[in-house]
């Protein structure tokens, strides 16, 4: 298991590791993403990741349930940084970004 909160989102794109080609630009989605967790009122604030050492217990959240969390972050990232090409394969994206943040609110608002 990674524990790296950038190094897992690269794995869940299908990139390895090694290649860092892109993290600028990861690392800007993902704190996007996390800004839009923090404006939902999942986490005490934003988080901000400047590299690879940021790792998911970082995150001040009111969700215990990191699992969501971590799919929401990799699928908002993918998203922004590879959109699919169909259409179809679009809406289900959207559809699955949707399920999670959903259930995301209904989680916090339980754990309350």
């Amino acid at each position: 298991m990674v524990d790296s909160i950038l190094e897992s989102v690269k794995l869940d794109l299908g990139l390895t590791g090694d290649c860092t080609d892109f993290d600028q630009q990861l690392i800007g989605y993902i704190n996007s993403v996390f800004f839009v967790l923090w404006q939902m009122g999942l986490t005490a604030k934003p988080l901000e990741i400047h590299d690879s050492a940021s790792v998911w217990t970082d995150i001040d959240t009111k969700v215990s349930e990191f699992n969501l969390i971590k799919t929401y972050v990799s699928q908002k990232v993918r998203y922004m940084f590879d959109p699919p090409v169909s259409g179809s394969a679009m809406e289900s994206l959207n559809a699955v970004i949707k399920e999670l943040e959903t259930r995301l609110y209904w989680y916090a608002e339980y754990e309350r």
